[in-house]
């Protein structure tokens, strides 16, 4: 649930959810992997129209070095509705992802881009850097499509439950 403030279109308090089905993986070879999804949003609002989208979509990717990942997907988008917000749109139609991982040890940077059919232009490039220090994992990206930077710190769970798994604990006896 959200409550969505815009100075150009208003407020709007939603229910919203995002989310993914994964449909098959398939092993093609050594590092060489093919996915099938459906990616799907919905955003329902108190008092005006419904929006969301569906996303079939068949992922490829190349992983040959242990640094370099390669990705590329085919995808078709269904959106209903009116959008709230411009940034709630999605383009519709046909388009291919493409994107470039480095990882180089803790450190991972990213580039990716989209390209529409029915526009015929790449419209979304993105970069993203990210370092894992421990528990945290701080981020700075970019966004084309949004113009939009952002930055933060995720908390990495699954490193927090490892250390302390990884911990020993010792029993203290007093002396009486």
């Amino acid at each position: 649930y959200e409550n969505v403030h815009s100075r150009s279109f208003g407020n709007q308090n939603r229910f919203g959810a995002l989310g993914s089905i994964y449909i098959f993986g398939l092993k093609l070879r050594d590092g060489l992997n093919l996915y099938g999804k459906i990616d799907g949003s919905v955003n329902l609002p108190d008092h005006s129209s419904k929006y969301g989208f569906v996303r079939p979509r068949l992922d490829l990717i190349a992983r040959f070095l242990p640094w370099l990942r390669v990705s590329g997907a085919l995808v078709n988008t269904l959106d209903y509705g009116t959008p709230f917000l411009p940034y709630d749109a999605v383009m519709a139609g046909n388009e291919v992802h493409t994107r470039l991982d480095l990882l180089l040890g803790p450190l991972q940077i990213s580039y990716g881009n989209r390209y529409s059919f029915v526009s015929r232009k790449w419209y979304r490039a993105q970069i993203y850097v990210s370092d894992v220090v421990g528990a945290f994992e701080p981020f700075v990206g970019y966004d084309q499509y949004l113009n939009s930077l952002s930055f933060g710190i995720y908390f990495r769970l699954d490193e927090m439950i490892d250390s302390i798994r990884r911990r020993k604990f010792e029993t203290v006896r007093f002396e009486s």
